[in-house]
């Protein structure tokens, strides 16, 4: 029996430009963004159906799959929606983002910590169950699931046939903001507590989505309404213990010498002793800017790279808050 053909229908833009963002989803961004008129109402959006587990989708609707039901959704961001309601930007698993952007998931924008390592057959299951999760979590509505249902139990001679899909308006939003971003930010934590990650993707410079993705594979959205917002935020993840307190002389290290690990002290003392060490990368198809944290319980250095490879540009110094946040809000936008 193949599995039953995905519907190509009316496609959703996979670019937006800010103002159409603004235009289209004014209703669902939190309410501290200003949004233009947008539209009357909050009706669920028809969305490309290319989720990897719609085929699986009549099979999971019969019977309960092994593995944990998706998380109930908590508020990240909030704001009104034109129905009255109050819309929150959904909190979604890594399987959950792989049913409802795929492409993204092919390309490894994004870590999929959870999924990482997984059988396909874990995979499959795993997925239909998240699939379940969005539709009942009315993040994704299936307008045939009955027919899909039938199709499974007797597949007939045809042997497939279509999947149609609406998105709600806030999930379209996350995914309208990752997608048309003009730059992106890539943050990884390294403690001893595990890897997480965290990732900026800067529509305008203040329009701003940040995605925190846990170990265990949860991400978390929120909207920023400028470059130093969104390093705010940035910065209470590299400095949990809020250590940047004084600022210091700026090193100039050789890049041969970083190359070959020839650190010397004070760097190389806190290097070692860092407890959580932050990695931000700007994700562009040439190697671009790359800035290092080190943060201990009594101060955080920052190494700052201007290209890879270069024979000049590597800088190390102590921070304070201050100076924390805005080297991190130069990286976000770079007129800051």
């Amino acid at each position: 029996m193949s599995a039953p053909e995905r519907e190509r229908g009316p496609k959703v833009p996979q670019k937006y430009e800010p103002r159409d963002i603004l235009a289209r989803f004014g209703h669902v961004l939190p309410s501290a963004v200003p949004a233009t008129d947008g539209p009357s109402d909050a009706s669920q959006i028809e969305a490309p159906c290319d989720a990897p587990g719609a085929d699986v989708l009549a099979r999971a609707a019969e019977a309960d799959p092994p593995g944990a039901d998706g998380p109930t959704d908590a508020p990240t961001a909030e704001g009104p929606s034109a129905d009255g309601r109050e819309r929150f930007l959904p909190r979604l698993t890594d399987e959950e983002l792989t049913i409802v952007d795929p492409q993204a998931a092919e390309r490894g924008l994004v870590a999929l910590p959870h999924l990482r390592g997984m059988s396909d057959q874990e995979r499959e299951w795993v997925l239909a169950t998240a699939l379940r999760s969005l539709v009942s979590r009315e993040l994704v509505e299936v307008d045939n699931i009955a027919e899909l249902a039938a199709f499974v139990r007797e597949p007939g001679d045809s042997g497939s046939m279509d999947v149609r899909m609406r998105y709600a308006p806030e999930l379209e939003l996350v995914l309208a903001l990752r997608r048309s971003a003009d730059r992106a930010v890539a943050v990884e934590l390294t403690s001893a507590a595990g890897t997480s990650y965290a990732y900026v993707f800067a529509n305008a410079p203040d329009l701003l989505l940040i995605e925190r993705v846990t170990g265990g594979g949860l991400h978390l959205f929120s909207v920023a309404q400028s470059a130093r917002e969104a390093a705010k935020g940035l910065r209470e993840l590299v400095d949990p213990f809020g250590a940047a307190r004084q600022d210091g002389a700026v090193l100039e290290l050789d890049p041969r010498a970083v190359e070959a690990g020839r650190v010397g002290d004070p760097l190389k003392s806190v290097i070692d002793n860092a407890q959580v060490v932050g990695q931000l990368t700007v994700l562009a198809g040439a190697p671009g800017p790359l800035l290092m944290t080190y943060a201990g319980d009594s101060e955080v250095w920052i190494v700052s790279v201007d290209a890879p490879h270069a024979p000049t540009g590597i800088a190390a110094r102590s921070v304070d808050e201050w100076t924390l946040t805005d080297a991190i809000a130069r990286l976000l936008v770079p007129s800051q």
